[in-house]
């Protein structure tokens, strides 16, 4: 994991290694993972102003007429993430009410923390461990029909 101290950092390592782009992560309150990718050209200030985003399209977060929130990256978290076809620093970001910048309720690594925080105040927990649960489904086949008196599926699986 790389950490930087600031943004001028995160512009240096970019130029540094050829980054072309930064991709900024977050999840919905189901686990859904969400992302936004930048040019490093347009990084000016989003560690400070954040990225807006529509909540509203995010399941879960809010409805139409409140959903106008920032995404704003950890700076502690980049990676060069081996998955983009260009070179790509990724980041992992919270959610903000765009209005009065408070992390929003629903974000997953807002109540991670405040979890956390709880726990750091109890006798019985030193220590929190948290992350995804990776999971995936691969299917051999997959056989169905739905039709007048006949329904059924089918699920190969090797």
């Amino acid at each position: 994991m790389l950490k930087f101290e600031n943004e001028n950092e995160v512009k240096d390592f970019a130029q540094s290694n050829e980054i072309l782009q930064i991709d900024i992560k977050f999840t919905n309150l189901f686990g859904g993972l969400h992302h936004i990718t930048i040019p490093v050209n347009r990084l000016n200030n989003v560690f400070i102003h954040g990225i807006g985003i529509d909540g509203s399209s995010v399941p879960g977060f809010a409805s139409a007429e409140r959903s106008d929130f920032v995404l704003i990256p950890d700076i502690s978290t980049g990676f060069i993430d081996p998955f983009f076809e260009v070179k790509t620093l990724s980041l992992i970001g919270g959610l903000y009410n765009a209005i009065n910048r408070q992390p929003h309720p629903y974000d997953p690594r807002h109540i991670a923390k405040k979890a956390e925080a709880l726990l750091s105040k109890k006798e019985y927990a030193n220590k929190s461990l948290w992350g995804p649960e990776y999971e995936f489904y691969v299917f051999d086949n997959i056989s169905f029909k739905n039709s007048d008196n006949i329904a059924f599926y089918k699920v190969d699986s090797n």
